[in-house]
This record gives C-alpha cells, structure tokens and sequence, in this order.
C-alpha cells in the first residue's frame, strides 16, 4: 500500500519546502562551506576538516545551473546574497526531504508496521533541528541520506544475498557518508559489525569477502573523490600554509596522504571555543542549541533547536531498548537484531564523542538522534499492546507536532517579538 510514503513524502516536503529561501543571507556555517565551494571556482587551494564530497556534489550542481559564486560573499554571518544561493541550498534540502522516507522504509525492511513506520518518518518530518539542517549549505542532511540510504541497501541486500550489486551501492553510500565528514565512518562500521552479529553460524570466508568489499569500495572511491578535489585546486591559496612546502609538486597518492595526515592534525588540535559549543554528553537532554542567525529589526531568529519531546522521549526509548536488549542476552534468548541494529547505530555515532577533543556543536547528535527515533517505535511495538498503540502513537504524534509548530518561528526565521522569543526559550542554557 503506497498511501503511507506518498504522505510521508507530501509533509516532508512541506515542513522542509515552506519559507525556502529565508534568509536570503549567511547562515551559522555557511560562511566555511559556502566560501569553500566558490574556491572551486578560482582553483585557488584551501583547507579543510572536512573530505570534500558534498562540497563537489555542490559546486557540480552549481556550474550546470549556472551559479555566479563571485557574486556572492560568504565571509561573515548576515551577509546579503543574492538568488544563487538558493540553487546551492538545494541538494542539502533535497537529501532532508527524502530522509524521512528512507528511514520509513528501513523501518519496514525491519519488520515494523506500516503505522510505526510512518511514525518514525513523520518525527523525522517534524524534528525541528533536522530541518532547520537540511535548508542551507550545511552537510549533514546529506551524511544523513548516504548513512541511512547504505543501511537501508545493506537490510535490502541481506533479505536476499544473491543481488551483489545492492551490497555494492550499500557501500558506496556508505563511503559516501564518510566522505563528507569522517563522522559518517559510524556508518560501514554499523554495517560491518551488524553483519556479524546476525550470523549465527558465522562462515568466516564470507565475512571475510564481505568486510573485503566494503574495504575495497571504500578505499578506492574515497581516493578518487580526493584525486578530484586536488585536481580542482592547483593554484596557490590560503591552505598552502597548511601544507607541506612542496605539497602542489608528488604525485597523487602522496599529496592525497599528506592531506589527510594534516586534516587529522587539524582536527585533533581545533582548540577554538564557541559560546554555542556543547559537550557530547548533554546532546540527548538538549541543553544547548546553537544561534544560527538573527534580523534584529524585523525580529527574525534561527536557531537550531530540536524538538524537546523527540529528543526527550527519543533517549528515554534508547534505554529502553538496551534494557530490553540485555535482558533477552541475561535470559539466553536469541538476540533481537532489531534492538541490536537500533542501540549499536546509537552507540557507535554518539559514543566515539567522548574522545574527541575539538569544539562540538549538538548537530553532532544527528544520527544517534534518527536512531533515537527509530527507538520510539521499537519500545512501541514491544512494550504497548496492539489495541493501545496507534492511540499512543496518535497522540505523541500530536503533542511532537504542536511542538513542531510551536517552535517553528525560530526554525524558519519567522517574526517574533523579545517576549515571545524568550517564551520559547524553555531552559536557561538555550538563551
């Protein structure tokens, strides 16, 4: 029955669709990875913490619809832009858009039903700081729609081993997701893990080939998208100094490693502050959005700020389901995949936080919070008897939509008066 993902598909692109455009200014990161990608333009060299994929994805995108980048100044937040930016905002909201109906799909291959699977894609839908994500020159929406789209290839694959050429565009996805932000690395790593964890009698010569794939996809597509990325770059630039003093003169393979080396140095060594920074630890409780940009005379903010109730309910249902997880592991009984798949996604995109030293931001949280969601309907589907579930189901719905909509000014810059901003301001930290 298709009705569940054609309206899944019609709200997602409403909440993702509706004020597209506003601002027509530098949001929050937009002013890194904005800039970046118009570097493409004068080949100049520049520096990043991050693999260029989404960057490429972009400026591809870009030239075919005829963007003029030096048109646009993306060097401080507030900066007036002109009508290009938005072809440069597309491809991140294209990828918010279509995440709510992967996760829709992963929750099917996972044997929900079709009423819990809608409910986990409309919490996408409706989760505020995901959208909020999704509508500038940001990546994560795009880290996002690699991970779970390998996932849900990954599940698509294993109900049926015999089509290689799935497990192939899984890993390719998934080297995707890495090659935006290395934070996607969770991603293979799920996959790798989870693919041993459901074979019972484990054919180690198999697991082997398996993990060989994955590796060899990998390694050969995240070199290429580099190989690019320097191919586009061989003017002197600002990164220069980043680099080694010969770095433009050694061959491909030698420049490719020694980009990586310094974006690991770089990364390890980021000991800027931000006023908005929050440690890994509190993400789940929702402590400390992040200001993305203001209008101060027509009383216009953004914020990214979850929705309290997702991200509330979501963490309480994590627990819940490692609770569950180890009691059927104390019992003996076989392990429930699902559960596995739901808490290790968790674990293994919010755990790996707590050794990084470098300022974070909560849209570090994202992908354990998808996992979050997908938490929420598992506890439902286990702990709520069939007659009580779509009552329960209905009504979080509700109250995470009136939240939805509650916070929605300061999701899509809409006016507000001081007052009616500080009413949203629930806790202290948030202000």
């Amino acid at each position: 029955m298709r009705f569940w993902p054609i309206t899944l598909v019609v709200i997602s692109l409403i909440t993702h669709l509706i004020f597209f455009g506003h601002p027509k200014s530098v949001v929050f990161d937009e002013t890194y990875h904005g800039a970046f990608t118009s570097a493409y333009t004068t080949g100049n060299y520049f520096f990043d913490i991050h693999p260029p994929l989404a960057r490429l994805l972009i400026k591809g995108f870009g030239d075919l619809a005829g963007v003029d980048y030096q048109s646009m100044n993306f060097s401080t937040i507030g900066n007036a832009l002109t009508d290009d930016v938005l072809i440069l905002r597309i491809l991140p909201l294209i990828a918010g858009i279509l995440l709510p109906l992967i996760i829709y799909y992963i929750c099917r291959r996972l044997n929900f039903s079709e009423k819990l699977s809608f409910l986990a894609g409309f919490l996408i839908c409706i989760e505020n700081s995901l959208v909020v994500q999704s509508r500038f020159i940001l990546f994560d929406s795009m880290l996002l729609l690699f991970g779970f789209g390998a996932i849900l290839l990954y599940l698509k694959y294993i109900s049926d081993e015999s089509k290689k050429y799935i497990l192939f565009l899984s890993a390719i996805l998934a080297t995707a997701a890495f090659s935006v932000k290395w934070t996607g690395l969770a991603f293979p790593l799920l996959i790798v893990v989870y693919e041993l964890v459901r074979n019972e009698s484990l054919n180690v010569w198999k697991y082997v080939k398996f993990v060989s794939v994955y590796m060899a996809i990998g390694i050969a597509m995240y070199f290429s998208i580099f190989a690019v990325h320097l191919s586009l770059l061989r003017n002197p630039g600002d990164g220069d100094v980043f680099m080694p003093g010969n770095f433009q003169e050694q061959g491909m393979v030698t420049r490719f490693i020694d980009l990586n080396i310094e974006m690991y140095r770089a990364n390890a060594n980021l000991t800027a502050t931000h006023q908005y920074s929050s440690p890994w630890f509190t993400w789940p409780l929702l402590k400390r959005p992040v200001f993305y940009w203001q209008d101060m005379p027509a009383g216009q903010f953004i914020y990214l700020l979850g929705n309290p109730f997702i991200y509330w309910v979501g963490i309480i249902s994590t627990i819940i389901t490692g609770i569950i997880l180890l009691v059927k592991i104390r019992r003996r009984e076989d392990i429930d995949k699902t559960a596995f798949l739901i808490l290790m996604g968790f674990i293994v995109n919010f755990l790996p936080f707590a050794f990084i030293g470098r300022v974070m931001f909560i849209y570090h949280y994202q992908a354990a919070l998808v996992f979050t969601i997908l938490a929420i309907v598992y506890v439902i589907s286990k702990v709520v008897g069939e007659r009580r579930r779509n009552i329960l189901s209905i009504g979080f719905a509700t109250l995470c939509l009136a939240s939805f909509i509650y916070f929605s000014p300061i999701t899509y810059g809409l006016h507000l008066s001081m007052d009616q901003l500080m009413d949203r301001m629930w806790l202290t930290s948030w202000r």
